[in-house]
């Protein structure tokens, strides 16, 4: 039993560790003996929590080392090799499979995004199903880490579940979300104190604030869940070898978007028919007038349908998108960290900052 002390620091032994032959259903694989109306009263999406199963081998056949390079990378939809540069920014560069090992030797963490779910991702995201209702879908990545080797302070736009299965790495996690439901991934830029974006003034947390911050170092076999918003930043201790659990974002925009645009093209299929080309000429006013015609009906064809949604509507469709999540997935976007260093970069060169000293 959890005491006081502990959900207050974040950190929780469960015990008794998992025996052979015993069976976890949903989340009692990520949680162990911890309540789960406990955990979604004071922890889901408002206080992270450290799970200490006292199991090591709690994991051990999801994935190995001999499996991952095996099999893991070569089925997975983006594999990449992260380092920092020169400016301390993590960097990740897409590789291929028969890269992987080499750099991995070399010093470089091994990021295989979005596995299978045939694999190790199937059990997670079943057992996570299993007691959450969601229509983002959840999907899992594997990282390899050598020794000294991870992610600088950052947090995202969703929670995440990391599973230590084999190796150390000590996480500095932030107790609560710096934003709640923040609408983008920030990485808080190295060698700065202050950063101001375009939806928020963010100055750098004092990572040894004991009331703000826990550090922790996850053993095989623990569990750690960070809600989103949530600070953290990693550090292998020896080789690390962690599966993270991801909930992808799902907004009431994304349902209202994806109940039109079906219903759209089920039964307002002249809005998504050809807009005629505007000639560049000095007579061309009638062509602009008659596109005017055409766009003013569309629109108002669009825009009562859209008075005739309502709540129970929506609700309906994230229901539905819940039981089907292939449909989302059919259309997922996934941004790499890369690509996210680049935006973030020209975001902070971009805004003016203050006090930056």
């Amino acid at each position: 039993m959890a005491t006081t002390e502990m959900l207050a620091t974040g950190r929780v032994t469960t015990g008794p560790p998992v025996t052979e032959g015993t069976t976890t259903t949903g989340l009692s694989l990520l949680l162990g003996e911890f309540d789960r109306d406990l955990f979604f009263a004071r922890h889901w999406e408002r206080r992270s929590l450290h799970l200490r199963h006292g199991d090591a081998s709690r994991f051990a056949d999801l994935v190995s080392h001999e499996s991952f390079f095996a099999r893991e990378i070569g089925r997975c939809q983006h594999l990449k090799a992260s380092t920092r540069d020169g400016d301390g920014w993590n960097v990740e560069v897409p590789i291929r499979p028969e890269q992987a090992e080499k750099l991995f030797r070399a010093g470089m963490t091994i990021c295989a995004s979005v596995l299978d779910e045939k694999g190790p991702a199937g059990r997670l995201i079943d057992a996570y199903r299993a007691d959450v209702v969601t229509a983002a879908p959840p999907h899992v990545n594997c990282y390899y880490s050598p020794d000294g080797r991870g992610y600088g302070l950052h947090f995202d736009t969703h929670p995440v579940w990391i599973v230590q299965v084999a190796g150390r790495k000590h996480w500095t996690v932030s107790h609560e979300p710096a934003v709640v439901n923040p609408p983008f991934n920030v990485i808080f830029p190295p060698g700065r104190e202050r950063v101001a974006l375009p939806w928020i003034t963010l100055d750098r947390p004092d990572v040894e604030d004991a009331e703000r911050f826990m550090h922790v170092v996850l053993e095989p076999g623990d569990v750690l869940y960070i809600p989103a918003g949530g600070w953290h930043a990693a550090r292998a201790e020896g080789p690390s070898l962690a599966l993270t659990l991801a909930l992808g974002r799902m907004g009431t925009l994304d349902l209202l978007e994806f109940l039109v645009s079906q219903t759209v093209h089920r039964h307002l299929r002249e809005v998504t028919s050809r807009l005629s080309p505007l000639p560049r000429a000095a007579g061309d006013g009638q062509h602009r007038r008659d596109l005017r015609v055409r766009l003013d009906g569309d629109l108002a064809r669009v825009k009562a349908l859209v008075q005739r949604i309502d709540a129970d509507d929506l609700l309906e469709v994230y229901a539905s998108l819940a039981d089907n999540p292939e449909a989302v997935l059919a259309s997922r976007q996934f941004v790499a960290a890369r690509e996210q260093v680049t935006m973030m970069k020209s975001i902070y060169a971009r805004a003016p900052q203050r006090g930056d000293g």
